[in-house]
């Protein structure tokens, strides 16, 4: 079970955001931690956005210091003048003109930064959108929520289609209100959503409620996988969802701006015109402004009726976004429609690189064709940690039972590596799949000196685990304990592992002699002798 660090259930609080507040406790504590289990991003800000909201409070500061002053010099003299109406008369005029109050905003987001970001977003997709088609929104997550709730409003609950693995918010706000079926796409070779999938998805809810699914979610680029659709999987897409007119889109595009190739490829301008008004496009500042904490976020849609839907939404849950963000926000996106982004994306390309480069030494990654798309995010295949001894410091986040100290989860190597190793990555379960697997998302965000001695640490304790199994197989094999307490390169134990796997996966001996043409022990004999040749285990005796 999973605990906070005031020793209460974890259950409610997002895993995610769970293994953030230990990973903060720790460096409270004096640990190095490095933090490549959240979608940090590290590339400066985008320098025009602090500009312009330093520019409105510094206006809004001199305004309210006027003010301030006037009051001042008004009240003293109503007090020599306590008959004299006009002065009351004249101080209002006088803060009227002032403005040195912050009043409540336009629901939707003030008319001049909606016609700024809808500029800037016209000239991202190739799209004729107008201010009317902008709604500010309080972060992603907000829009998220929000979206989904018009979907399942729109008509009775129904069914909300999703990518597996999923966003971990999704699942939440698809299920506040209506269901959720998830799209396997880690089955596909691209890793992507894919026109076969959706249509095969589509008919699966259909036979299985009696009718269609009422929205599907799905973002893209992908996270937690780092894939992106290509152009031609997009056009078989919107194929597809012309044929079902009551399908709702939300396409989520936190990472629009993280596309490996530097494409400027969407759903969004793809689609025909009948689709573009079912579509609620999300944006965000999160990840290519690098404004994670700002809650900087729009939702578009060219459906006059959606909009007011989700207004109506918004302003149950946050009234409006806060004014003062508004228009650094369009200015920043406006900014980054003209910039050139390939100072960005090789930013985080030569971290992602670097990433998979050690992992395919370490042989962890999921399978070889799969690299990073798009985004920051790479996944590794760390099953080889199952099975082996749960670290007893992080007892302290999951509390296993008495008879349980091995390793039976991706969560469990997860809280193993951020207590033991000081390496914060997240499990793969968090965003749906099977926690048996043994994958984790890791963020590719730090300087490329910190990920690599994330990768030395990741190596020491990967090399730990197999030297464990190996010593256990090992056992199992020759009935005596190899007990090897020497350091060994990632190459030398991925042998040894080879040779005890390839032996325990023949069942007969004389299998293996026919394949082979020799006796699978005299093979594991030589092997260790050769590699240990002062043990007194390996006396040349026993090497025929």
């Amino acid at each position: 079970m999973l605990i906070t660090p005031n020793g209460e259930s974890a259950n409610n609080i997002d895993p995610v955001m769970a293994m953030a507040i230990w990973s903060r406790v720790l460096l409270e504590e004096g640990r190095d931690i490095y933090r490549m289990g959240m979608g940090k991003p590290t590339y400066p800000l985008v320098p025009i956005a602090p500009e312009t909201a330093l520019s409105y409070w510094c206006d809004l500061t001199l305004r309210t210091r006027l003010a301030s002053a006037t009051l001042s010099v008004f009240g003293a003299m109503s007090y020599c003048f306590p008959e004299n109406q006009c002065l009351t008369s004249q101080l209002g005029s006088c803060l009227k003109f002032l403005l040195p109050v912050v009043d409540y905003g336009d629901p939707q987001g003030e008319l001049s930064a909606r016609e700024k970001m809808a500029e800037a977003l016209s000239r991202w997709y190739r799209v004729d959108i107008q201010a009317e088609n902008v709604l500010f929104t309080v972060g992603g997550s907000s829009g998220i929520r929000i979206s989904c709730e018009v979907v399942n409003k729109i008509s009775t609950v129904g069914t909300v289609l999703t990518t597996a693995p999923y966003y971990t918010l999704y699942k939440d706000a698809i299920t506040r209100t209506g269901k959720i079926f998830g799209i396997p796409i880690m089955s596909s070779s691209k890793w992507t959503l894919t026109a076969e999938a959706l249509e095969k998805a589509i008919k699966t809810v259909y036979e299985r409620d009696g009718k269609y699914p009422v929205g599907l979610l799905f973002c893209d680029p992908n996270n937690p996988l780092g894939t992106m659709l290509d152009r031609e999987e997009l056009l078989k897409i919107a194929e597809v969802l012309s044929r079902y007119p009551d399908i709702i889109v939300i396409l989520d595009e936190a990472y629009a701006e993280m596309r490996l190739n530097g494409e400027r490829l969407s759903l969004f301008s793809l689609a025909n015109a009948d689709l573009q008004k079912r579509i609620i496009l999300l944006r965000s500042a999160t990840k290519a402004l690098s404004a994670s904490g700002e809650r900087m976020a729009v939702a578009v849609t060219l459906s006059p009726m959606l909009m007011n839907k989700l207004i109506a939404e918004h302003v149950s849950v946050n009234g409006h976004a806060p004014i003062s963000l508004q228009m650094p926000f369009a200015e920043s996106m406006n900014a980054l429609a003209l910039a050139e982004r390939h100072p960005m994306i090789s930013y985080y390309e030569r971290k992602v690189r670097l990433v998979e480069r050690r992992l395919a030494r370490m042989g962890v990654t999921v399978f070889e064709s799969h690299k990073t798309t798009a985004t920051f995010y790479v996944i590794a295949n760390l099953k080889d940690f199952i099975g082996t001894p749960f670290s007893q410091s992080a007892n302290r986040a999951i509390k296993k039972q008495e008879d349980s100290r091995l390793i039976e989860s991706d969560e469990e190597i997860a809280y193993h590596l951020l207590f033991d190793y000081g390496l914060m990555v997240c499990p793969l379960s968090y965003f749906g799949p099977s926690k048996q697997l043994g994958y984790v998302r890791i963020t590719c965000s730090l300087s490329e000196t910190e990920l690599t001695k994330a990768m030395d640490l990741l190596e020491t304790a990967l090399n730990g685990a197999r030297m464990y199994i190996i010593d256990k197989k090992y056992q199992l094999v020759f009935g005596a304990d190899l007990s090897s307490k020497e350091n060994t390169d990632v190459s030398t134990v991925n042998k040894m592992l080879n040779v005890l796997n390839a032996v325990e996966r023949e069942q007969r001996e004389d299998i293996y002699k026919v394949r082979y043409g020799k006796n699978p022990s005299d093979v594991l004999i030589k092997f260790f002798a050769n590699r240990y040749p002062k043990n007194s285990r390996y006396l040349s005796n026993l090497v025929p």
